[in-house]
């Protein structure tokens, strides 16, 4: 196996694992500010109105349609390279 090859095999396993780390993030980073953002509220004395939501339509949609992206792309990139 020559050093290209090797570097190729390299990125193409660090891609993925460094996509998935970076939404794990975001996620983590936007619900640690909601939450802070909610604690300060209440240690202020305001209360806090939670309007009920009757279904949640678009947040099932987006994450099938993400879920089923990333299984198609996943798919497509097992079939390619291995």
């Amino acid at each position: 196996m020559d050093q290209m090859t090797a570097m190729n095999r390299l990125v193409e396993a660090i891609l993925p694992i460094s996509a998935f780390t970076m939404i794990v993030l975001i996620i983590y980073f936007i619900a640690k500010y909601n939450y802070q953002t909610k604690k300060l509220i209440i240690e202020s004395g305001k209360g806090i109105e939670f309007k009920r939501k009757r279904f949640p339509f678009f947040e099932i949609v987006f994450t099938i349609i993400g879920i089923a992206f990333y299984s198609a792309t996943f798919n497509q990139y097992l079939k390619k390279y291995f």
